[in-house]
């Protein structure tokens, strides 16, 4: 005997939604996060080190790629006079994927949207395996 679908009262919609937004947004910063921890510190420190620059942070994009005046994610260093040095990750990145990972996922207006939509796919998806409208 086949069942039929469920339909989705408008307010469990509008929760799913929201917690699709939560957790896209939550991803985002967890990505952007764990890139700057696990590659680009070690990275901007490594190259500090060389130059006698004490690491002090990474500055993250300002807007999405290809605004005008945008500027890439950045190294920041304190050298032995206390000024601060900047550095562009990309010329401390070994190769251009790198600096790309690194400047798409500390991006969040990029990833946000992209992760949204990409958990948005799945929920319908899933709603589709489900029978539910």
């Amino acid at each position: 005997m086949a069942s039929s679908p469920h339909t989705l009262r408008r307010w469990e919609r509008y929760r799913n939604l929201a917690i699709v937004v939560v957790l896209a947004l939550g991803f985002a910063l967890t990505l952007a996060i764990f890139v700057e921890g696990n590659l680009a510190r070690p990275r901007c420190a490594a190259y500090g080190r060389e130059r006698r620059l004490t690491y002090a942070a990474l500055e993250y994009p300002s807007a999405p790629i290809g605004t005008p005046g945008r500027r890439a994610p950045t190294c920041l260093f304190v050298n032995d006079q206390q000024q601060l040095v900047t550095i562009p990750f990309a010329d401390v990145a070994p190769g251009r994927g790198l600096s790309t990972v690194v400047d798409l996922a500390t991006t969040p207006l990029l990833t946000t949207p992209a992760l949204l939509a990409l958990f948005t796919f799945v929920l319908y998806q899933v709603y589709g395996a489900l029978g539910i409208r």
